[in-house]
């Protein structure tokens, strides 16, 4: 009964405070420096940390840490399955990490034959990604997002891997960003997006999207949003087919993440 008057809360308030946040969002670039320099990295005394103190380790600490990163990653199976699934259709093809934060899957996939382009609005994970690609003797090309305008200068992909970074924008904004990244589509573009289902939020309650974001990823997230088919139409503008995806949860929790593979028209 408390789930079904959530249900009727939102239904009835929270859908349009969500509608007014969105449009009242602000700076979209503001708000990511504010906090996506905090990312995931397995520390002595915390699993997130800040890009701009770790960007000054020393070489034999971050390689430890991102080594025993990548082996936590595929026995918890949080992300170890899309990763055997694509290493080797990613071999020799152009790959754009969009929103690299610790740069762990891009990494994962350059030692592995993928050309990587990383990109991100914050400098230091930038920074951090390219130490880790001298110390493990990779190439890579790297750019920094400064404007929506920067989206359409980065250059044509085979792939497009964006995970767990576009559904912390109110949805239009992230259809703004993917209208500038398709003026270098190719043909048969694939993207492929990470971000957590619906089912995730309802059974959290139908939180405010703005509060949602601090529930899910900590203090200072601006927002997170839920995904389905419905919301990839909306921000691929309905010029895309969704030829895979897939749900599932680690740590005990209950479909934590969707992940789609779509491919753009």
């Amino acid at each position: 009964m408390t789930r079904f008057f959530k249900y009727l809360n939102h239904l009835f308030k929270n859908r349009f405070i969500n509608f007014i946040d969105a449009r009242n969002f602000g700076d979209l670039f503001q708000k990511q420096n504010s906090k996506w320099f905090i990312i995931p990295l397995k520390l002595p005394n915390s699993e997130r940390g800040s890009s701009k103190e770790i960007v000054n380790f020393d070489e034999d600490t971050l390689k430890s840490a991102y080594n025993e990163m990548e082996v936590i990653d595929h026995t918890d199976n949080e992300r170890g399955w899309y990763r055997d699934k694509y290493a080797n259709e990613f071999k020799g093809k152009r790959i754009l990490d969009l929103g690299c934060g610790s740069g762990k899957d891009g990494l994962y996939f350059a030692k592995r034959g993928a050309k990587l382009t990383f990109a991100d609005v914050i400098a230091s994970n930038l920074e951090l990604v390219k130490k880790m690609t001298k110390i493990y003797n990779l190439s890579a090309n790297f750019y920094h997002i400064k404007s929506f305008d920067d989206y359409s200068k980065l250059g044509q992909f085979d792939f497009i891997w964006a995970q767990g970074s576009l559904h912390h924008n109110p949805k239009h904004i992230t259809k703004r960003i993917i209208k500038n990244l398709s003026i270098n589509f190719v043909k048969n573009q694939r993207f492929l997006l990470l971000s957590y289902p619906r089912e995730r939020w309802i059974n959290d309650g139908y939180p405010l999207y703005r509060k949602w974001g601090q529930m899910t990823d900590g203090t200072g997230t601006p927002w997170a949003e839920p995904y389905e088919e419905k919301e990839i139409k909306y921000i691929f503008s309905n010029k895309s087919k969704i030829i895979f995806q897939k749900k599932w949860n680690f740590h005990g929790g209950v479909n934590n993440f969707i992940f789609f593979d779509i491919l753009c028209n």
